[in-house]
């Protein structure tokens, strides 16, 4: 028998920027374990928002980021403190929702020479409706609609290996066509536009029903009321796969974020050309002037010659 040719499993933290609200973070922080991240680094700003996460539980999984580290520090922090394989930015309003079994599963598939996976952000409506957030999160904003803010339009973000850490997102080299994740990110009525979810649900150009956040929160959930918390020990999350529907949803809005890349490619290609027709038009320029000048030199020294002859 041929031996196993299997990829090992990589390594994956997740570095995570902390608000103000506790049960989004203890939200996000069990999600993201129990959908295989190997460690969370729990950072903020010198703000109030550091006293948050300095009330959060921590152990050997979740670490608090030493005072006054900047992002690309918390990166080499996290890859050494955790010999991570791969990094996911994210902040907490925001679950890496992995296309496929799980968080790792779904970078493990990723070619070696690829140090990118790409995420789709969509974007889901948490409601003012006095309850918690983990109940509201039914509705996601449909790109499809004129009424939606361009900031809450779909758009891509990115898991990078370690090694790529430092790169510009610009010059990241995913694997195009392939998107393991969705980034459902939470955002408050106010922030998605005003107004209270529940009364805006019935126009389905603006709002699709989508209940797996709350649904895997509630199963996430060790208690009941207030103070509840969410277990990050526990078996791994049976996330639920998209229908054939679903799926078709999804392509529409990767191809609104391959579009809109598509046109930016196109601007900045024509931009290039542009420039590089003005190079080449100064040169041809310079060049004339260079030739017109040795003319009227050969000019001048052969009326100097013309006059000097006997």
């Amino acid at each position: 028998m041929l031996p196993s040719t299997a990829a090992p499993r990589p390594r994956v933290a997740v570095i995570l920027r902390a608000g103000e609200d506790r049960e989004l973070i203890d939200a996000n922080v069990a999600f993201h374990l129990r959908a295989g991240a190997d460690g969370i680094v729990l950072w903020a700003p010198e703000d109030g928002s550091r006293t948050t996460i300095d009330e959060i539980a921590v152990d050997a999984r979740v670490r608090r980021a030493p005072r006054g580290a900047n992002e690309p520090e918390l990166a080499s922090w996290a890859v050494e403190e955790l010999g991570a394989d791969w990094l996911i930015r994210t902040g907490s309003n925001e679950l890496w929702w992995p296309r496929g079994g799980s968080i790792p599963n779904v970078l493990g598939a990723v070619p070696p020479g690829v140090n990118a996976a790409q995420a789709i952000t969509r974007t889901l409506l948490v409601s003012d409706a006095g309850i918690s957030f983990a109940e509201a999160c039914t509705l996601r904003l449909s790109p499809r609609s004129a009424a939606i803010d361009q900031r809450w339009r779909p758009s891509r973000r990115f898991a990078v290996r370690s090694h790529a850490r430092d790169l510009d997102p610009q010059d990241l080299d995913p694997l195009w066509g392939y998107y393991p994740f969705e980034l459902l990110v939470l955002a408050t009525g106010d922030e998605a536009g005003g107004g209270n979810g529940a009364e805006l649900a019935h126009d389905l150009h603006v709002f699709v029903s989508d209940t797996r956040v709350r649904d895997v929160l509630r199963a996430l959930r060790t208690g009941t009321g207030d103070g509840s918390a969410f277990a990050r020990e526990g078996p791994a999350l049976a996330l639920p796969r998209l229908t054939p529907a679903e799926e078709a949803v999804f392509a529409l809005e990767a191809a609104v974020v391959d579009d809109a890349e598509l046109a930016r490619a196109r601007e900045q290609l024509d931009a290039l050309s542009s420039r590089l027709a003005e190079l080449e038009t100064s040169r041809v320029l310079r060049a004339e002037a260079r030739l017109r000048k040795a003319v009227r030199r050969r000019r001048h020294q052969g009326r100097e010659r013309n006059l000097g002859s006997p």
